[in-house]
């Protein structure tokens, strides 16, 4: 399976904010899946098959695992191993560094059998600061997973071209 989706974001944002039906995927193996709960009155996310929805009730925040829950979209894939691709940079030449040598620099790895946490920042005002200097892919964050087992850790750009993007997904 790929990623799917039913509705849109730009249809919420345009006012429609009726719901799909939750319950009609959870039959789906290894399902993962995200959205906002129909009326836009909470999240929905699906891990491993597991729903989880949060909603805001008497001011605080109230989790609930039913599936009985309508998403305004909902976007979802079928996961059985998640790996994450990353890069470690280990700059050894001595040469100016530029930004051709600091793509060299890039040892690349992998993380799978194990659970990630990922460290992130996001900005659209701080290129070239702690994200990506300006570039036609539009990368805008700076991505560190680290597996859980502390042994494997690394740096990710989000949106970055092929093959120096962090990866999450079935390979």
């Amino acid at each position: 399976m790929s990623v799917r989706w039913v509705g849109a974001q730009r249809d919420v944002l345009g006012g429609d904010i009726d719901g799909q039906v939750l319950r009609s995927l959870m039959g789906v193996p290894h399902l993962y899946a995200l959205g906002p709960r129909v009326g836009v009155s909470g999240e929905i996310t699906v891990f491993d098959g597991t729903p989880c929805i949060a909603r805001v009730i008497d001011g605080r925040i109230r989790l609930e695992d039913s599936a009985d829950h309508a998403a305004c979209f909902l976007v979802w894939d079928h996961v059985e191993t998640w790996h994450v691709t990353f890069h470690m940079l280990d700059k050894r030449d001595g040469l100016p560094h530029t930004p051709e040598r600091h793509e060299q620099a890039k040892v690349r790895f992998q993380i799978d059998g194990c659970a990630v946490e990922v460290l992130g920042f996001y900005s659209t005002r701080h290129r070239g600061a702690f994200t990506p200097t300006e570039r036609a892919d539009g990368r805008r964050s700076r991505v560190w997973p680290r597996g859980t087992d502390h042994r494997r850790a690394g740096g990710r750009h989000r949106g970055a071209a092929e093959g120096d993007t962090m990866k999450l997904g079935a390979c």
